[in-house]
């Protein structure tokens, strides 16, 4: 695993073919809300219009974004958060993971692979985990592992959604060292574990973001922080209830250009001025008005964005 380097992926979005709230989900992801007053469709016509704009913003900036289209049947209200079903490595392989809810399991495509090696990437290994399910054991990708660029870390919040032991596997493989802790939401919802570890961490080459209040104890609490604060990367602290506005949802990306840090605009809107001018000291912010899909989908940016760290075939 060559650290840092990693940090120069390509981005692939699901356009969605459905889009409303999934009751599966909602029974452990509190961000969820339904509105009663927005019927089906206009909440779908609005969620694509979020989801182009967001694309063709990230595209303006010269990241390069691959598109792969929902398909109908079945519908996936979950779609446009392909992170949860699957990752890949810059040594060539294709992970494939084990999801806690019934219908975020038809989100997988076995046409994936086709999809990948067409657009030029070299896919050397596929690691299916999805067996686990039999066991109810789950790892939901990216929205369950944070993966370090500067260190060989692998950090994961333990809930329903994210298996110790399966952290402890996929770690093995990739010889990185888990760092496990147990995040909640507090006392205003009993303590109930944060469902997503990304909705509480964000950790690039420059910045770290953290919710060190969700983390309540005080060892697991300071043994990340010391994992994050290393070689010079900041690390900035938000309260829950800016991570209830997803201000933990947030993906650094570097290009050859530049390094960015994405995030939809009610994030960008509850940082501070200071959290801000930090932040753009380190990277260019970029950001997109995302209401309809964190209103009803319960997931923002970071969630929407799956990496594509696979090697570029030669010519």
């Amino acid at each position: 695993m060559h650290l840092a380097s990693m940090r120069n992926p390509a981005i692939l979005l699901v356009r969605p073919s459905v889009f409303f709230m999934n009751d599966e989900t909602a029974v452990d992801n509190f961000y969820q809300q339904q509105l009663e007053k927005v019927s089906y469709e206009q909440a779908f016509a609005q969620a694509l219009k979020e989801f182009d704009r967001f694309a063709e913003i990230l595209k303006m900036w010269e990241i390069e974004v691959l598109i792969l289209n929902d398909t109908p049947i079945p519908h996936k209200p979950d779609a446009v958060f392909p992170n949860n079903w699957f990752s890949t490595t810059e040594e060539g392989c294709l992970f494939i993971y084990p999801m806690a809810t019934g219908n975020r399991r038809l989100e997988r495509r076995s046409d994936l692979s086709a999809f990948l090696r067409d657009h030029g990437f070299v896919i050397d290994k596929i690691f299916d985990l999805t067996d686990a399910e039999k066991n109810e054991l789950f790892l939901e990708g990216t929205g369950s592992m944070i993966i370090d660029p500067l260190k060989p870390n692998v950090y994961a919040a333990i809930s329903r959604r994210t298996s110790r032991t399966l952290v402890e596997q996929w770690s093995t493989l990739n010889n990185r060292i888990p760092i496990i802790f147990e995040a909640t939401h507090g006392e205003a919802m009993n303590h109930a574990p944060v469902y997503h570890t990304n909705v509480v961490l964000s950790v690039g080459i420059k910045i770290a973001i953290w919710v060190p209040d969700a983390i309540p104890n005080t060892a697991m609490r300071n043994q990340l922080e010391n994992h994050l604060t290393c070689e010079g990367r900041e690390l900035i602290e938000i309260s829950m209830t800016q991570a209830n506005h997803f201000c933990g949802n947030v993906l650094e990306i570097t290009t050859e250009k530049h390094t960015y840090m994405v995030m939809s605009s009610a994030a960008y809107n509850h940082f501070s001025r200071k959290q801000i001018e930090t932040m753009s000291q380190h990277a260019v912010l970029i950001h997109s008005p995302l209401p309809t899909i964190e209103t009803f989908g319960g997931g923002s940016a970071r969630c929407m964005m799956a990496e594509v760290f696979l090697p570029k075939q030669t010519k």
